[in-house]
């Protein structure tokens, strides 16, 4: 017998995984993973999960039912099928959707009290971001950050040099005419 892990994986129930597929159409900014399921629901309340999420992609979940005139409930968990994280219900165009970041996995249950209910169960999950950070070990320059006089000075020595140099040779030249 395998160890099982809470809340997805309980006997008593059946869970369907909704698999994420990659979503990444051309020319289109928004890409990563996407899954659409059409449902028609007989049971009172039906149980969902989806793996492979990431805290650093942002998340959408939405339920679109058929029949706009009976609301459907939704309810996203995460640790246990007990403790509701996230919940609402369809309006009156049929569609309830939110937002949000979340790791590894979570569940989604809907509940229909008018049945049979059809719906549509839309998860998306935007790419990973992925932010160039420089290493902290390689270059100690890359962690400090100069001012734009420093910047300036450092892009244009040479010539703030020569201009030293006339400066100098311009005051010898006053104080040798002087004596």
């Amino acid at each position: 017998t395998g160890l099982k892990a809470q809340p997805f994986t309980l006997d008593s129930m059946k869970v369907t995984e909704l698999s994420l597929y990659d979503y990444k159409p051309a020319n289109v900014k928004v890409k990563g993973k996407l899954n659409v399921t059409t449902v028609t629901q007989v049971a009172d309340t039906m149980y969902y999960f989806v793996k492979g999420v990431s805290a650093y992609s942002p998340t959408y979940v939405g339920v679109t039912a058929s029949d706009k005139t009976k609301p459907i409930d939704v309810r996203l968990h995460k640790w246990n099928w007990h403790d509701v994280l996230r919940s609402g219900t369809t309006d009156g165009n049929g569609h309830w959707e939110d937002k949000f970041r979340t790791e590894t996995d979570f569940g989604i249950m809907i509940i229909c009290k008018d049945k049979p209910a059809g719906y549509v169960i839309t998860v998306w999950t935007g790419e990973e971001a992925k932010p160039d950070v420089p290493s902290a070990f390689s270059d100690d320059k890359v962690m400090t950050k100069s001012s734009p006089v420093v910047d300036f000075a450092k892009k244009n020595w040479m010539y703030l040099l020569i201009g030293l140099l006339l400066v100098v040779i311009a005051i010898l030249f006053l104080k040798r005419k002087k004596s």
